[in-house]
């Protein structure tokens, strides 16, 4: 019901630019998630030690802001580092396979070497 109401009357509070960035690194925040936290956990035992114990709503708050802005941080990273130029790569491939330039991949015998009791053409 709420992506429906969404669709067709878009809030600019939730309808935003950044809310469009994080959905769309937010695919890399599963694999970036766990390593967020073991920083955040050790940079805040480090910067604020026994926080834990004293303040439960300053921990959580300072811990929640702190994982998220990590997550996002590496998610962005590994986006534009990494997944951003494979999908670039996979395009070029694809456009010169549909072209035939990869005769390689096509015909991997093309040499005229055949292994013993296999016909290639």
């Amino acid at each position: 019901m709420f992506v429906w109401s969404m669709a067709l009357d878009p809030q600019r509070l939730i309808v935003n630019p950044f809310f469009s960035y994080v959905g769309k690194v937010g695919s890399r925040a599963y694999i970036t998630h766990f390593a967020a936290l073991v920083l955040c956990r050790r940079s805040l035992a480090v910067v604020l030690p026994g926080l834990d114990s004293q303040h439960w709503l300053i921990s959580f708050v300072a811990w929640s802001s702190l994982a998220f802005a990590l997550t996002m941080g590496l998610s962005s990273l590994t986006f534009h580092l990494i997944e951003t130029p494979g999908q670039r790569l996979g395009k070029r491939l694809i456009a010169r396979l549909e072209r035939g330039k990869l005769e390689a991949l096509e015909s991997p015998f093309r040499d005229g070497w055949n292994p013993p009791g296999k016909a290639y053409s």
